[in-house]
């Protein structure tokens, strides 16, 4: 009932305006790679490897307006994540309101919107979906979604790209026959989209993302490749690009994972972004990103500050006072031993240990969370469960995440590769 008021009190506090915003593929702007956004006949370029901001029902989690105001700007690159599950259930006021979304959720209106089937920062209970629905878990519990039901929401939000329905509940799976299914779903899921989209209006400047699942299972995503591809002969400017769905959630990226990564980004269209969820640990972004991967989401943002987890790791175009010499045994050392055994990107910042620990989160960290508090303060709100805890580590890990981002594209710009710089990233945090 109160999210509804505040989409209420939204709607009639701002005054209806047509937004017309048209995507295009990736570009290259000098020497920098871009994805390239139209708005009201303004140009927006979204230097890759983009991170799109997690929502839920349009506001990052626990953060205000107001306190996202405390983040730099600059590192926010204005493309929003709305899972569906955080709007579904205000669909029909969204309808009524017959104006745009982002007024309605009160996001900006230069704000590129992404709708997605799920919430990646808290996934749906296994076992619901069926061969003509899938499971979404709104506010009021399970709703069953179909490809047509599912598209009358996407109708209504408007969105600039938006996800294809697919069955993507294979996580956990072992079975083949149940990876299979999936498959045939959501090729079959993807045909219904297809068809609506073309029959409607209010999607004509809106761009498809097509899901690619098979789990693990390598015959499978090529299967799921190569049915998807059929389907979208003669539709292909209605694709924006391709994720891929059901990856499993590994702190370190398995060659098994890797395998299925290269070989997909290796056939798909030439011009597509590829798109994974949920991966976040900087060695796991700098493998995706040689692989071919160009959008990540801010879900693991999420995930770490409700686990009451910081980053802490540091980065080698900001900490350059941590010089590396050549005669550092620390800078030679095996890149797998460190990756398993060393790496430290996070500490829990529950732990009693910090209790006494005056200094900030990150040593010289510019964000609002490292200037004004210490690990002591934070370690006392996560440990009586006081609700501004979240928001503090949110503030840094946004800040820290985004400042991740920044520098990798700094670093492809510089030397169109990685290796250089996850060898740096390497040696400086294995001095933790």
């Amino acid at each position: 009932m109160k999210h509804k008021r505040l989409l209420y009190f939204s709607i009639k506090r701002f005054k209806s305006t047509v937004s017309n915003m048209s995507t295009e593929c990736i570009k290259e702007k000098s020497q920098e790679k871009t994805l390239t956004f139209t708005h009201n006949e303004q140009v927006t370029h979204i230097g890759i490897p983009c991170c799109i901001m997690h929502t839920q029902t349009g506001c990052i989690p626990h953060l205000t307006e107001e306190t996202l105001g405390y983040l730099d700007k600059k590192l926010i690159q204005n493309i929003y994540q709305v899972p569906s599950p955080s709007v579904i259930d205000y669909q029909d006021i969204l309808e009524a309101a017959n104006t745009n979304t982002l007024e309605c959720l009160c996001m900006p209106n230069t704000s590129v919107l992404y709708a997605t089937v799920q919430d990646f920062s808290c996934l749906p209970p296994s076992g619901y979906n069926t061969n003509k629905t899938v499971a979404v878990w709104g506010a009021g519990g399970k709703i069953s979604v179909t490809p047509q039901s599912y598209m009358k929401l996407i109708e209504v939000l408007k969105p600039d790209i938006f996800q294809v329905l697919a069955d993507g509940d294979v996580l956990k799976a072992e079975s083949r026959k149940r990876i299979i299914k999936s498959v045939n779903r959501s090729v079959q899921y993807l045909d219904e989209c297809i068809k609506y989209h073309q029959q409607s209006k209010p999607l004509e400047n809106s761009k498809m993302i097509c899901m690619i699942e098979g789990g693990t299972n390598l015959d499978e995503r090529k299967r799921c490749m190569k049915l998807m591809l059929e389907k979208l002969k003669g539709h292909e400017d209605c694709v924006w690009g391709f994720g891929i769905d059901a990856l499993p959630r590994e702190k370190h990226i398995s060659e098994e994972t890797k395998t299925v990564i290269k070989l997909l980004n290796d056939e798909l269209p030439a011009g597509k972004p590829l798109l994974v969820h949920g991966f976040g640990h900087p060695l796991n972004i700098i493998d995706l990103v040689e692989d071919g991967v160009s959008v990540f989401d801010s879900t693991y943002v999420t995930e770490l500050s409700e686990s009451n987890h910081a980053l802490v790791y540091g980065i080698p175009s900001i900490d350059s006072s941590l010089s590396l010499q050549n005669g550092d045994a620390k800078t030679n050392c095996s890149i797998v031993d460190v990756d398993v055994r060393k790496f430290v990107e996070t500490i829990d910042i529950s732990d009693s240990c910090f209790s006494r620990s005056f200094a900030p989160l990150v040593e010289n960290c510019p964000c609002y969370t490292c200037v004004n508090h210490t690990r002591a303060y934070i370690q006392h709100l996560t440990v009586v469960n006081e609700m501004l805890a979240p928001v503090l580590l949110m503030l840094h890990n946004l800040h820290h995440h985004l400042t991740f981002f920044s520098a990798v594209r700094n670093e492809l710009n510089a030397c169109s590769n990685l290796k250089s710089f996850k060898q740096k990233l390497i040696a400086l945090n294995s001095m933790h």
